[in-house]
Order: C-alpha cells, then structure tokens, then sequence
C-alpha cells in the first residue's frame, strides 16, 4: 500500500506540478511565452497523479534490489523510469508540438524531472514504510522539512510563471 501511496504523491507533486512547471519552461527556452489555463494545468496535474501509483508499485516491488540509500535508491529508479519515458515518449517523431520542436531540451528537462520523481517517491516510500513515530516526540524528520522547503519553491516559482 505504501509504494500506490506514494506513487500517487509523488505523481501529483512532481509529474503532475512539476511537469506543468518543466513544460513551461520549456516554452521560455525557446523563446515564447508560457500559456496557462486551469482546465490545462488540470489536465497535467491528473495524468502525473495517475502515471504515479503505477511507478510506486513497481518501487515497491524492486527497490531492494536497488542500491543502498535514500538518494542512490531513488535516482536509480528515477533513471531508469526516465530513460523508459524519456526514450518511449518524448524522443519519437510523433511527440507533442512542444517537444518536437526541441526535443533534446525537453528529454534533458523531462529526464531531470523523473530523476526528482524517482528520489521524491523514495523518500516517500521509505516515510511511509516505516513506523508511526510516538506522537510525544516532536522532532521533525529533515525530509519532511526539505519537502515542504521544496513545495514552497515550487509555488513561488509557479506563481512567477503565472504573474508574467
């Protein structure tokens, strides 16, 4: 249950959210101008929550045949996860618009994304995998802080994006 849970986090967050951000900043490298829409940013938020159990599942099931450690762990996954998408999707000559007018910037971008994705879905899973803390304890776990410190950053580079 842990690896669908944290899929689906980790899908919302950084596939959903962060791919919307990485498409948009993929529009500015080339020169234009981001174009956003609720019903669009939607649309890339749902598909990102839905990729994102399916990856959590298949974490589950391999990662200790990973390699030791949060970080290792999870840009292992991340890599492969994104060479697979990377190399499937974003690369093939019938891609999206956007990607096909540069696809090498949008394979690094994307790629650069799902290596986020693999570490932010081992983190999770490893939060969620272990045992609920005693609630008297107040001690707060440094991937907590860094996660929230993340979000953060990625609102107010959301809402920058969004204010142009």
């Amino acid at each position: 249950m842990g690896g669908f849970l944290s899929g689906l986090a980790a899908g919302a967050l950084v596939l959903g959210l962060g791919g919307r951000l990485v498409m948009s900043l993929l529009v500015l490298v080339q020169g234009g101008q981001p174009e956003w829409s609720l019903g669009g940013t939607a649309q890339v938020v749902i598909l990102g929550t839905a990729m994102g159990p399916p990856a959590g599942v298949l974490f589950a099931l391999v990662k200790r045949r990973l390699p030791s450690g949060l970080l290792h762990r999870g840009l292992t996954f991340g890599a492969v996860h994104g060479a697979i998408w990377v190399g499937a999707y974003f690369l093939r000559p019938t891609g999206p618009v956007e990607l096909r007018a540069a696809p090498v910037r949008g394979a690094i971008l994307f790629g650069v994304l799902l290596l986020g994705f693999g570490v932010t879905l081992a983190a999770l899973d490893h939060a969620l995998s272990r045992p609920v803390p005693d609630p008297r304890r107040r001690n707060v776990p440094l991937n907590v802080a860094i996660g929230i410190a993340a979000l953060g950053a990625l609102v107010v580079a959301v809402l920058a994006l969004v204010s142009r």
